[in-house]
């Protein structure tokens, strides 16, 4: 079958719509295996032992998603986070799904804002809501075997919204009273490295450089100072031709469980992924994905009809109470079904987007390449050609999805079951 897909709302039936319609909603779709296009050598960190997050300003994730998951299928990534996904009630779940996580989304609008994050679907978690609407953030608590819960939230910070401290003070009050490990990422927009090459951090409260900070940065430290919260990113994770800045941030109140942390260079937005690995207790964790299904192999109408016809279905007008009556029933009918369909499970491996292939690939490695050295020049002509790349990838993907959808629609043409 290429696809099950649900609809909330169809309006039309048109030629057109139909394959928007498909086009939509092809993150529902599974495919066949692809190649590991993921080549990016810093994505090793991860093979460590641990649950690996990562944070990133995607800066508009619906047209990202495609090169979103390939990472997440090539990478040992356990929570992924982004901040600015640019989402509304218009783009389905489906449209952005990544298979093997569970999504979160907290929107605000097409234009800007949001927060969204994936966790793998081994893992076991409880979705919080420790802070108010005023503030673009997901919170959740995760349970690890043998160990206690801790808590892992995400934030957005506008650059315009200052009284964002102030806003978080109380249900932080609130959150350190539980005592709970607490690890935060996320856009902050506050710079804390100051001359490009020392943190707010490190400087001393009531010396010359210490008085001239601008008051959100002194209000950041007396607020992380207040939660016993430690900033753990000290490498650039914005860079333009004339700045180099540290806006995007990880805090936490227990360092001792973190085994690593840092910034992943990523030419897909405007800004570096964070990540931190949280040490974990060895336990062997189901890795693999798994699905139900009932084998047909056996079946025919024929034998359903016998099998139902000797099946021993009592008079239900004698049951007094209907509830049995309902329970004796779909026994007795589970029973036959099972004799001729048994349910059976099946692992299934890992896949790519067909359309993602080594010409994409080729492409990623090429932007990264770029950024990287745009990185190191802060040039305008070297960011120029690397933005120029970048839009050239989300251009050939868009492309190379429609046109593969547009071929498998046309082969199955007049075939209503393999559509």
């Amino acid at each position: 079958m290429l696809a099950y897909v649900s609809l909330k709302k169809i309006v039309c039936c048109n030629k057109n719509s139909y394959f928007s319609i498909i086009l939509l909603l092809s993150g529902d779709i599974s495919l066949n295996p692809g190649p590991n296009t993921c080549d990016n050598n810093s994505w090793d960190i991860f093979k460590k032992r641990g649950l690996h997050i990562i944070h990133l300003n995607i800066n508009s994730l619906l047209p990202k998603i495609d090169e979103i998951r390939n990472i997440a299928k090539s990478s040992n990534l356990s929570i992924i986070g982004f901040s600015e996904t640019k989402l509304d009630d218009s783009v389905f779940d489906a449209e952005i799904n990544i298979e093997g996580f569970t999504l979160i989304r907290s929107d605000r609008n097409r234009h800007g804002g949001g927060v969204a994050c994936y966790v793998k679907q081994n893992l076991t978690f409880d979705v919080k809501s420790y802070f108010s609407n005023d503030i673009e953030n997901i919170f959740i608590d995760i349970f690890l075997p043998r160990t206690k819960p801790f808590t892992l939230g995400f934030f957005y910070r506008p650059p315009n919204q200052y009284n964002f401290l102030q806003l978080i003070e109380d249900d932080f009050k609130k959150l350190n009273s539980e005592s709970k490990e607490l690890h935060i990422l996320g856009d902050i927009n506050i710079n804390t490295l100051i001359n490009d090459r020392k943190s707010i951090f490190e400087i001393r409260k009531n010396s010359p450089l210490g008085n001239s900070l601008p008051t959100l940065c002194k209000q950041y430290i007396e607020f992380c100072s207040s939660f016993s919260l430690k900033q753990l990113i000290s490498t650039p994770t914005r860079v333009t031709c004339t700045t180099s800045t540290i806006i995007d941030h990880i805090l936490t109140n227990t360092r001792n469980n973190i085994s690593q942390s840092g910034v992943i260079d990523l030419g897909i937005s405007d800004h570096n992924v964070i990540y931190f690995t949280r040490k974990m207790k060895k336990v062997k964790l189901r890795h693999h994905t798994y699905i139900k299904y009932r084998s047909f192999k056996n079946y025919s109408v024929t034998d359903y009809e016998d099998k139902l016809k000797l099946a021993n279905f009592p008079n239900y007008l004698n049951f007094d109470n209907i509830d049995l009556a309902y329970s004796n029933f779909l026994k007795t009918l589970m029973s036959v079904i099972d004799s001729l369909a048994p349910s059976k499970e099946k692992r299934i491996k890992g896949r790519t987007q067909e359309w993602f292939d080594g010409e994409v690939s080729n492409l990623i490695s090429i932007r990264n390449q770029q950024y990287k050295k745009f990185k190191k020049t802060q040039l305008h002509v070297d960011k120029e050609i690397f933005k120029e790349t970048k839009y050239k990838i989300i251009k050939m993907i868009k492309n190379k999805k429609k046109l593969y959808f547009e071929n498998k629609i046309h082969e199955n043409i007049g075939k209503p079951k393999e559509l």
